[in-house]
């Protein structure tokens, strides 16, 4: 009571002092205010200027009103902050907010003209329009009604460019760019990188759980400019749910068919200084058998240790703290590389994980923001954690020729003795850590001729610390014959610099531009000096509508286990350059939300350089010349397309389509095995020469098309509401990997490694002159065949419904491939890997 009649006598007191306030002048009165926000007197701060804000003019006006709505966030007074929030916007409608309060943002995103602002682009605020490059925004609403399992299925569902590659991880290239995996697009969780410090990769499978999400931003382009390393082809920001948006509990548990469970927990509470949330899940399925031969193998299959996603964010005013780890190990569907009879459960665990790759990663990232006045601070801070293991499986029987094969690669015995040729496996393990920090400050502006922006600088760095890494060869499906490093220990460390500027000649002419420098020092001590510009002009003609044009250069580093192996099978060398790309693209948006319509159509023409190429040739020739490298900078493209997107939302109804098309001028060694070009001459007169490719994208369609919709057809009071959903994905034919090119590659490996066994250990061990006879014929016969597996125009279908009861259940029936539509995949791999037909997944939340 004490307390409570102080603060009354405080209040009284400024408001004696305010009487004389026409006296005053209105500047002393709003940084009288602004002394009493910094220090948490936020009635004050309503008194000072609740009647004297409508006096200002200009930018002090809007600071005024931006005082006012946080004022009365902080009081827990909704209706006035959105009375001041609708103000402010009047006074600016494009007002752009950095470091102020979440929820504020959150009521600005509402009204801001009922447009929708996002984050990802340029680390500001900004409504559709303003955006400099072309952006998808997937909702927590339309996460709920697509169905999709994983990232990657949501993204493919809803975002133009995107087309999923099969491997030995989930993988996907974005306007027909991918690398060995998931290594050229950017995955960040409320703006924290989730690639991998050494290896680029982050695979868009259940490591991450979809029951966590608000929305996920998706930037169409690269972005090195604000990001560095790996913003190759696009920015994924995932951003999770706040604590007070759950309010609560939600426990979930599914299952389907291919022995398929799963389970989910979250948990949030909050208010408008102090925010916790956490989640937990956990993802098994045995996956789909299939059959080759008489063996049997698995597609979309996710066991040996159950996949998990494990998180906590807490906020205290202007300070939050994330810690998250993840795990997952997708089966492998045979193997590896395209030799037939791969039986997945003969082959023991090799430290604790069956054949695949497996990755496990923990994070921890602080994060401290801070807004005075027209100023704003942002700094933080992550270490993690990786643990990864590639185990794979060459054959259950395997020929003398190419187990001699796989020992030379490694650079090991290969005499007639110690050749592997049962049960034959390889596994690559190691482990890392990194850390780094960040600091930027922003500067909002405006001139006196009524131009306006903002400016957005800050630092970076970065290490990374191998801490063991081992090779093992093994035969009899578990007996190890051979154990060595991988490569050696040194550290890694990026320093880098970033400038942005947003700068409004009018309400309705946007200049935005970015420059980044990043200068890294190898394990080798070479040193790289990059930079990553972005130019971008938007104008908005018309309330609603935009037009904007966007060049950008970006780039991704060779990943640090490709350029330290010491493998000659995996051989790349430390000189290996980043991957670097020019982007050019032009297109034009519709955004109302106020009709629930958004809609864009984007030209872009992109050149690719430098792209990492594997060549199995190479490594089997390197025992000898003793300098060839498997790995190389030796791929280009030059790729152009227009994509096409268009949302409608309404009370019942919801629907998506999106169109790309994309042609390639030119393309060379893109992809491993794929686009190869060889010049290898068979004795004195034989040549065999396997050109480039010009005239398409190995694995990836020229024309994509996805449409979804659900409709809500129940809405009851006291029984909830029901709504039905459907999707479709169809695609043009695909250049699958072609078996007669990669069988005239084995003959053509299989002829190096005979001539080295021949060299090392006479012919008296391994005949050369018998296959030199056989090998032309072979390859020509391969050559002027058709491929095992045919180009391919396919359509695939899913459906679902869901219900929603009042009292806090929701159960949700969804089906995938209905059509049971059989078809392959490929990617960086030697062949098509066969996809998962039928399946369904029957899920039932309860939030409490």
């Amino acid at each position: 009571m004490v307390r409570k009649q102080l603060h009354i006598l405080y209040i009284l007191a400024l408001l004696v002092l305010s009487l004389p306030v026409n006296a005053q002048t209105n500047d002393d009165v709003y940084e009288k205010a602004e002394h009493e926000f910094e220090l948490g007197h936020f009635m004050a701060v309503d008194s000072l200027l609740s009647k004297t804000a409508q006096t200002f003019k200009g930018e002090r006006l809007v600071n005024a009103y931006r005082l006012l709505a946080l004022s009365s966030l902080y009081m827990d007074q909704p209706v006035k902050t959105e009375q001041y929030a609708t103000l402010l916007l009047k006074a600016d409608p494009f007002y752009t907010a950095y470091g102020d309060s979440p929820r504020l943002i959150d009521i600005l995103e509402r009204l801001k003209k009922g447009k929708t602002t996002v984050t990802t682009a340029s680390q500001l605020a900004e409504t559709m329009e303003e955006v400099p490059v072309p952006i998808s925004l997937i909702t927590e609403d339309m996460i709920e009604a697509s169905g999709a399992r994983t990232l990657s299925e949501l993204l493919q569902m809803y975002v133009p460019g995107i087309s999923v590659i099969a491997g030995i991880e989930d993988n996907i290239a974005m306007r027909g760019v991918y690398g060995m995996n998931q290594e050229t697009i950017l995955v960040m969780q409320n703006g924290h990188r989730l690639n991998s410090q050494s290896t680029n990769t982050m695979s868009m499978d259940y490591r991450i759980n979809l029951d966590k999400v608000k929305q996920i931003e998706v930037l169409r382009g690269p972005a090195s400019s604000l990001y560095g390393n790996v913003a190759l082809t696009a920015v994924v920001n995932v951003i999770t749910k706040t604590g007070s948006e759950i309010d609560g509990n939600k426990l979930t548990i599914l299952g389907g068919n291919h022995e398929t469970i799963g389970a989910s927990y979250i948990r949030g509470m909050g208010n408008l200084k102090n925010d916790i949330v956490a989640w937990a899940s956990f993802y098994n399925s045995k996956g789909e058998a299939i059959t080759k031969g008489e063996h049997r193998g698995y597609v979309g299959g996710f066991n040996s240790n159950p996949t998990f996603d494990l998180g906590a964010r807490m906020k205290w005013n202007d300070v939050t703290i994330e810690v998250s780890g993840n795990h997952a190990k997708p089966v492998s569907y045979f193997g590896l590389v395209s030799v037939p009879g791969i039986d997945y459960n003969k082959y023991q665990r090799q430290q604790g994980e069956k054949l695949g790759v497996s990755r496990t990663s923990v994070r921890a990232d602080i994060d401290y923001t801070h807004q005075w006045g027209n100023w704003g601070l942002s700094a933080s801070a992550f270490a993690s954690e990786e643990r990864q293991q590639i185990f794979n499986a060459l054959g259950d029987s395997v020929s003398p020729i190419l187990g001699s094969f796989l020992l030379m690669a490694m650079g090991e015995d290969a005499s007639e003795d110690n050749i592997l040729t049962k049960g034959v496996f390889q596994t690559i393990s190691w482990e890392d850590y990194a850390m780094g920090i960040s600091a930027s400050g922003s500067y909002q502006y405006k001139m006196n001729n009524g131009m306006y922006g903002s400016i957005l600088a800050g630092i970076q760095s970065e290490l990374l610390i191998p801490n063991y890494s081992t090779y093992k060869s093994g035969k009899d499906f578990n007996t190890i014959v051979n154990e060595r490093p991988l490569y050696e220990f040194n550290t890694e460390s990026t320093v880098s610099g970033f400038f942005q500027m947003k700068h409004n000649f009018t309400r309705n002419i946007i200049f935005n531009g970015g420059l980044r420098y990043d200068h890294k020092k190898r394990f080798n001590n070479r040193r790289l000096n990059t930079y990553s510009p972005r130019l971008s002009f938007v104008w908005i003609p018309v309330e609603k509508w935009s037009i904007k044009a966007a060049y950008s250069h970006a780039f991704v580093d060779a990943p640090y286990l490709y350029r330290s192996s010491s493998i000659p099978l995996f051989s790349g060398g430390s000189n290996l350059n980043p991957e670097k790309i020019n982007a050019y693209q032009i297109g034009a948006g519709f955004n109302d939300d106020n009709i629930g319509l958004t809609g864009n159509v984007n030209v872009f023409f992109n050149q690719v350089r430098d792209l990492v190429y594997f060549s199995m040739s190479s490594s089997s020739s390197s025992s000898d010349s003793g300098n060839k490298e498997s790995i190389s900078n030796a791929g280009n493209i030059d790729i152009g397309g227009i994509e096409t997107y268009l949302d409608f939302h309404s009370d019942k109804f919801m629907a998506n389509l999106n169109v790309t098309y994309q042609y390639p001028f030119k393309v060379k060694n893109f992809s491993n095995q794929q686009n190869p070009e060889y010049d290898y001459i068979f004795g004195n007169d034989k040549k065999i020469l396997i050109k480039e490719s010009t005239s398409y994208i190995p694995n990836v369609p020229k024309f994509m098309l996805n449409i979804s919709g659900a409709y809500k057809f129940l809405d009851k009071p006291h029984f909830g509401s029901m709504r039905v959903r459907a999707n479709m994905h169809m695609q043009s034919k695909i250049r699958y990997s072609s078996n007669k090119i990669e069988y005239a590659e084995d003959l053509i490996t299989a002829y190096y490694t005979l001539s080295a066994l021949y060299e090392q250990y006479g012919k008296a061990a391994y005949d050369l002159d018998i296959y030199k006879e056989n090998s032309s014929k072979l390859i020509n016969a391969y050559l002027n065949s058709n491929s095992t597996y045919p180009q391919k125009f396919y359509i695939t279908a899913g459906t679902g419904l869901e219900w929603k009861s009042t009292f806090g259940i929701t159960v949700n029936l969804n089906a995938y491939n209905i059509l049971n539509r059989r078809y392959y995949a490929g990617g960086h791999i030697r062949d098509g890997v066969p996809q998962q037909g039928f399946s369904f997944v029957g899920k039932v939340s309860y939030a409490f």
